[in-house]
């Protein structure tokens, strides 16, 4: 039996959960060695749940099954990895899963010399476990975070506009406050809003239960917090006619509708007109960060205090928090000593419209801009606007709830929107976890040429942005790339330091089949020094580089993906697609050097899909590792 001791820490207050206790089973797999090899990464374990005949057997290219029957959860998470002493945990990531049927696994380790063998412990369990999968510590993996859960399901609430939510994981289910209509259908946001309740056992269906207080209409940004003694506390703004927004405070010994008391009816004056708040207690102190209209600008400032009717502002009321863009709709997280605060800023100068960011600080006082945690997606009228984010950890995943706008004008009709991380918070929020944390080009290093990309335009006029439409489970993690009429694209990414010779491996789908789309093109410089590439041409066709010499390969649909995989080797690559070879020993456009960057193209009024990009080292077929079987214990 084994009891696992996590801290999580939410709204600022640090817990100890203890897991439920381990029953795991075992199996041994085995890899056979034609050369001791560090860092290799072998790959790819397809794991089933239910029944059937393991195979595992050969090289990289194929795909290995295991079956697990009953004994893991429908995410698989419950997969550990261990050297053959049972203890030492095996580095590996989760890739593709497809909920409750299977999930692949790439594994990073050491090969002993050719002649041996080397034994791994597959231990594996049905509850109690959340996921240990890294991409940080493996080679160049991109575009793995979040997932948002498909443009038709995009909104939660889909017969009522809804905004402002407030949220608690509580006995097995998340509880929801948020600002919704009156009477259950579209309405005035400004006159018919009041608090409304929800409840979701997965975090993606929802029953509405109604209204929530009682003392609606006009209740508006809602925020809810459980103190240690079982107390509900609420504030929410009142809007009064031709009078200043005040925020109203309340408590309740449930949360349930109809159960809470105010107990000040202007707790706190925000110093302008008062917006999103949210509050927490450490120890016998409040803290508030409160965003408030400022000359014409929505900031955050933060206020602490004895009660959350008896609170002080920090610096006068100056904003911690401020620039040339909205930012608001704050959700706080502590992690150790660090607070996150998941919140809203506008994308250009001004308020609207907004994407879902992140800032970082020590003291609540002090706030550093850490990147774009979730961008709208103009493209698509369901996003449009990101807003009011609420952040939770729930049954080993992390969920962001947030409003999305149908346009990107005010409307009646937001819709709350959800998304989903496969990491516990506190391991998502770890950079030597996980790499792509922050929706965010420069975070990850992406740059684009000068005049090809949506930072040298006021105007957003070219989308590079992690979208998931869930069509299939290589879906749920990849980017789209959209431009617009008479805007091109072109962005490099430098790659990390890698072996002498590499896998470059990728999906890739274009939309159409008249427009040019450089899914991924290798150079050696960030000058447009080309080692090799792959293409889909104006002509429908996909095409490569063979020395300069553009090559077809095959004629391509349109909304399809395609399965990439590039042989780098210092006297020419191979190419396969979708597991077919190609061709091999390809020549280099150039001279060969080692890879240093990705590159990306499109032209203009485009659509393309990229999704599962990585790196491996590259080993012929006298050198490679292969599998050798696998037998089970228990």
């Amino acid at each position: 039996m084994k009891v696992k001791l996590s801290p999580v820490s939410l709204a600022g207050k640090e817990v100890l959960v203890k897991s439920m206790p381990e029953h795991s089973s075992v199996k041994v797999l085995t890899i056979a060695s034609h050369g001791a090899k560090i860092g290799y990464q072998m790959q790819f374990l397809r794991l089933h749940k239910g029944s059937g005949t393991d195979s595992v057997s050969g090289g990289n290219d194929a795909l290995h099954h295991v079956y697990l029957g009953s004994d893991i959860d429908d995410d698989f998470f419950g997969v550990r990895f261990y050297e053959a002493d049972g203890t030492t945990p095996i580095i590996h990531r989760r890739m593709i899963c497809k909920s409750e049927q299977y999930a692949d696994f790439i594994l990073k380790l050491n090969i002993p010399a050719a002649g041996e063998t080397k034994k791994i412990i597959l231990d594996y369990a049905a509850v109690g476990r959340t996921t240990e999968s890294s991409d940080a510590a493996l080679e160049n993996i991109h575009f793995y975070g979040w997932v948002r859960q498909g443009a038709a399901r995009n909104g939660m609430v889909h017969d009522q506009w809804g905004v402002e939510n407030s949220t608690i994981v509580e006995n097995g289910k998340i509880r929801m406050w948020w600002h919704g209509s009156l009477k259950g259908g579209s309405g005035d946001y400004f006159t018919q809003g009041v608090t409304r309740y929800s409840e979701s056992t997965d975090g993606l269906t929802w029953t509405d239960m109604g209204a929530a207080t009682g003392f609606g209409p006009l209740e508006m940004q809602p925020f809810v917090y459980k103190d240690s003694d079982g107390l509900y506390h609420m504030m929410t703004i009142v809007v009064q006619s031709g009078q200043d927004h005040y925020y109203r405070y309340l408590t309740s010994t449930s949360g349930k509708n109809g159960t809470w008391t105010i107990k000040n009816r202007s707790a706190f004056t925000a110093g302008g007109n008062p917006g999103n708040m949210c509050f927490w207690k450490e120890g016998a102190q409040w803290h508030m960060l409160y965003e408030w209209l400022s000359a014409g600008k929505w900031v955050t400032s933060y206020a602490y205090g004895p009660a959350l009717d008896n609170l002080s502002k920090y610096n006068e009321g100056k904003p911690v928090m401020s620039g040339a863009y909205m930012v608001g709709g704050p959700d706080v997280v502590k992690s150790g000593s660090v607070y996150y605060m998941f919140g809203h800023a506008a994308e250009h100068s001004g308020n609207l419209p907004t994407s879902a960011t992140c800032y970082t600080s020590p003291d609540l006082k002090s706030w550093t801009r850490a990147g774009w945690l979730l961008r709208r997606y103009y493209h698509a009228r369901y996003q449009a606007q990101v807003a009011d984010p609420s952040i939770k950890e729930f049954k080993g995943k992390t969920f962001l709830w947030y409003e999305s706008q149908p346009d990107q004008s005010p409307t009646d009709v937001p819709w709350l929107s959800v998304c989903t991380w496969d990491q516990p918070l506190d391991r998502m929020l770890d950079r030597t976890i996980t790499t792509a944390v922050f929706d965010d080009l420069e975070a990850e290093g992406w740059t684009f040429d000068n005049g090809y990309g949506e930072n040298n335009t006021d105007v957003l006029g070219t989308v590079f942005r992690k979208l998931s439409d869930r069509p299939s489970p290589i879906s749920e993690n990849c980017v789209i790339v959209k431009t617009e009429p008479g805007r091109q694209l072109r962005i490099r990414k430098s790659i990390g330091a890698l072996a002498s010779e590499n896998v470059f491996e990728f999906y890739a789908r274009a939309e159409q089949v008249n427009k040019k789309f450089e899914a991924l093109r290798i150079d050696k410089d960030k000058t447009n020094g080309i080692l090799a590439g792959v293409w889909f041409d104006t002509d429908g066709k996909i095409k490569y580089y063979r020395g300069t010499a553009a090559t077809v390969a095959l004629a391509y649909d349109a909304s399809v993906y395609y399965r990439f995989q590039l042989f780098l080797k210092s006297g020419g690559y191979d190419l396969k697609i979708n597991g077919s070879t190609i061709a091999n020993d390809i020549p280099y456009y150039s001279a060969y050097a080692a890879p240093a960057y990705f590159y990306i193209g499109q032209d203009a009024g485009a659509v393309g899909y990229i999704s599962g990009l990585y790196t491996r080292q590259y080993s012929d077929s006298a050198t490679e590792p292969v599998w050798a079987g696998v037998t089970e214990t228990k």
